[in-house]
């Protein structure tokens, strides 16, 4: 008996042991299987994620497709085209001159407190400006000073005109003045922003005309100063706007201008004149811009002795303009023309450029500078009465 229960033990141990070890080895098989099927897993490449789209130059149309990773094709990305823009599609964003455009009104004058006209069309101001306060370049309304030059005396506005200035100035002065207009015509553009530039030339081109025109001596177009002279005063007429009419009329006057100065004709376009009607030949604000310019120039001249005796054909030139224009604004039709008290200030003015000639010929630098104070002054006296 106790033989058959010991074998029976020892049958059921070794059923026991070899139901254990297949458990165990089935379970290691299925470890096994696990950590292969986990090691695939990881080692699997992982897709990058997506980029967000930079802005692409290939036309929309076109489709770009990124790497495909474990045998996968991504959706295909579409791309927005970039925008083209033309120089046309920036007119009127921005000023092209900020200072020219976007400033309204004339610039202030250091020094001065009180408040000018708003006006541009204003003819007298209302405050008292500097003497030089309007330089060439400058808006005309900032050079709207009464009496900077009206002639020596009520009789002067009949002196000849070869005794003001002589034949050389003029040619030299109308040869400067066609200059700026090339500067200044050149494109609609350009003439948008530099249209007073060119109203101010073609007035002071009139005035010189119509002083040909009644010149005594010999002296160079006066055969066609007839028709120059009301050709010029309507382009500075027209150039009060910078308009695409008043700008081929500007401009066809300026090409003639230059065929004439060559030694061609002038344009018939414009009747002749038979007589200066000087009210119709230049206002005053053009030749106040010029005086303040002329009387500017003439104070760099003579700061020193060297300058002077470096510069005495600019100095003639100044001084005679200078002269001329006081001429011009004595004539009894010019605003103010039939003022006594304006012309006697403008003739201390018109004394003082006689002066400085004369200091030319002498070659005296002190007396050259004391004439030009006197212009000075002669200015500043006319701008205390004529406010």
């Amino acid at each position: 008996m106790l033989r058959r229960a010991v074998g029976w033990s020892g049958i059921a141990l070794s059923v026991g042991l070899g139901l254990t070890s297949g458990l165990w080895s089935e379970a290691s098989r299925w470890s096994r299987s696990q950590e292969r099927s986990d090691a695939q897993v990881i080692q699997e490449p992982v897709e990058p994620a997506q980029a967000p789209a930079s802005p692409s130059t290939e036309p929309a149309a076109e489709e770009k497709k990124l790497p495909a990773s474990a045998g996968r094709e991504l959706p295909p990305v579409r791309r927005a085209r970039r925008p083209q823009f033309q120089p046309r599609d920036w007119d009127g964003v921005y000023f092209e001159n900020l200072f020219r455009e976007g400033l309204v009104g004339p610039r202030p004058v250091p020094g001065t407190t009180s408040q000018r006209s708003t006006n541009p069309r204003t003819t007298t101001p209302q405050t008292t400006l500097p003497p030089r306060s309007a330089v060439a370049g400058q808006d005309p309304a900032v050079g709207r000073e009464p009496g900077a030059g009206e002639a020596e005396n009520p009789s002067a506005s009949g002196a000849a005109w070869s005794s003001v200035v002589t034949g050389e100035a003029i040619e030299s002065e109308v040869k400067r003045l066609h200059l700026q207009l090339e500067q200044d015509l050149t494109t609609p553009i350009k003439f948008k922003t530099d249209y007073l530039k060119v109203r101010q030339t073609y007035s002071l081109l009139s005035m010189w005309f119509a002083i040909i025109f009644e010149y005594e001596g010999d002296v160079r177009w006066k055969s066609a100063a007839a028709t120059v002279q009301p050709a010029c005063w309507r382009a500075a007429a027209n150039a009060r706007t910078d308009g695409e009419q008043a700008y081929q009329y500007a401009r066809l006057r300026k090409d003639e201008l230059q065929e004439l100065i060559r030694g061609g004709s002038f344009g018939d376009t414009e009747k002749p004149i038979e007589a200066v009607d000087w009210s119709q030949v230049v206002d005053r604000v053009p030749t106040m811009v010029q005086l303040e310019a002329s009387l500017t120039s003439l104070k760099a001249l003579t700061a020193s002795k060297a300058d002077f005796q470096s510069s005495v054909e600019e100095v003639a030139q100044q001084a005679a303009v200078i002269a001329a224009i006081g001429r011009v604004l004595a004539n009894e039709t010019m605003e103010g023309g039939d003022d006594e008290s304006y012309r006697a200030l403008a003739g201390e003015m018109r004394g003082g450029a006689a002066g400085l000639l004369e200091a030319l010929k002498l070659n005296d630098f002190e007396s050259a500078g004391n004439a030009v104070n006197r212009i000075e002054q002669s200015c500043n006296k006319c701008h205390e009465d004529w406010r």
